[in-house]
């Protein structure tokens, strides 16, 4: 069952990319500055199997990203230098 495969998400200097493995009807981004809870981005598309972020003007430091598709969710945590 593909949907029990976990999203792939990678940064790179400061594009996030998040492969979604399939395509899904609708998914929410959320991104955290980890230390502070402050809500940095939040996103729905719809029907996409990747999402891209610029995360440029951001400040240095730990964040939480998370992952909310139709049927489940996931976080993470990154960094960006």
């Amino acid at each position: 069952d593909l949907s029990l495969l976990s999203p792939a998400a990678f940064i790179e200097n400061s594009l996030l990319s998040i492969d979604l493995l399939s395509t899904v009807p609708t998914v929410t981004v959320i991104i955290k500055n980890a230390e502070t809870d402050e809500v940095v981005l939040y996103a729905t598309d719809l029907n996409v199997d990747k999402v891209y972020i610029d995360l440029t003007g951001e400040g240095k430091g730990k964040y939480t990203l998370e992952i909310q598709l139709p049927k489940e969710a996931f976080t993470g945590d990154f960094e960006l230098e």
